[in-house]
């Protein structure tokens, strides 16, 4: 990432200026971190998507039985291509179809289960930048990296069904997941150790 590496040639810039003087090298990190702030404005960057996983059941380890994480997918990796890779670490795993959380019959059985499900991550603005005239290009950035907060709406029916209308009984589920920490990180996926449901028209 370039914003990363902005921030090392900064703190070698420092040390290069202040530290030991050489000037020389400072001048090539330089010319380093102009070129990495003109990549961030010319150079269109692939967003990764981002999966909920859990793993339900307990044939799994205790580091795994009956938690959600959020996984970061690779760049252009499909959900269904995720999903197979996920399932073949866990060959004997039976997939849930469904995006609700499983009762206490799926989350006691000896078995192991496997739910997954595309996330969609929540920007925070870093505190710099709010307020502030920022490019697009920089905004993006944080729309998909530095996130710990994710949402998954599905449409949900509540009370009696109106033959001339199905959408008046249509409502939106809204379920929040906190990572431990933000993403990415050391780790491609964290456990998500908070999660909310929010239910409105």
């Amino acid at each position: 990432m370039w914003e990363e590496a902005i921030t090392l040639c900064k703190e070698l810039a420092e040390q290069y200026e202040n530290e030991i003087f050489d000037y020389e090298l400072l001048s090539k990190r330089l010319e380093k971190q102009a070129k990495f702030y003109e990549n961030i404005m010319k150079i269109l960057r692939p967003k990764p998507d981002y999966f909920a996983v859990g793993y339900y059941g307990q044939g799994y380890p205790p580091f795994l039985r009956n938690k959600v994480f959020i996984h970061r997918g690779k760049e252009y990796e499909r959900r269904e291509d995720f999903q197979n890779h996920l399932m073949s670490q866990f060959p004997s795993a039976l997939h849930l179809n469904t995006t609700t959380m499983p009762g206490d019959d799926i989350k006691n059985s000896p078995l192991q289960y496997i739910q997954c499900f595309t996330v969609q991550p929540v920007l925070e603005i870093p505190p710099r930048l709010k307020n502030k005239p920022v490019p697009d290009q920089i905004i993006n950035f944080y729309k998909s990296n530095y996130v710990q907060r994710f949402h998954y709406s599905r449409p949900v029916k509540k009370g009696p069904v109106d033959p001339n209308n199905e959408f008046v009984s249509m409502w939106i589920e809204r379920t929040t997941f906190t990572t431990v920490y933000k993403l990415p990180g050391i780790l491609r996926w964290f456990e998500a150790t908070d999660m909310k449901h929010v239910s409105g028209e």
